[in-house]
């Protein structure tokens, strides 16, 4: 059963009853579309890094807001955020996130 829907950041929580009697629920999150965008806007990009008016990545919201509450329950300043985030994009694992190439 849909608890919620939340159509800013496209996130469906679901309720589930368990065979053993528990509940769970869970949430999920389409990035298809994202991942479209992103595609459709990498070869838009020079692969020029001359100003740091450079659109890089985009990331879904609940994704975002997931390495956010992990990075600030290790203690990680901005700073130190800021370094976290450039190593999750120049993850080859996360490279669907990428618009413009090249290293962080």
């Amino acid at each position: 059963m849909i608890l919620d829907t939340d159509p800013l950041t496209g996130r469906v929580r679901t309720f589930h009853t368990l065979p053993d009697g528990r509940f769970a629920v869970d949430s999920a999150v389409d990035v298809e579309p994202i991942i479209e965008q992103n595609k459709d806007l990498a070869p838009l990009q020079d692969g020029k890094w001359k100003d740091n008016d450079n659109l890089v990545a985009s990331i879904p919201l609940p994704i975002y807001f997931g390495l956010l509450k992990e990075w600030r329950a290790k203690g990680l300043g901005a700073l130190d955020r800021q370094k976290a985030l450039h190593r999750f994009l120049n993850d080859p694992d996360n490279k669907l996130f990428r618009i413009k190439a090249g290293k962080l």
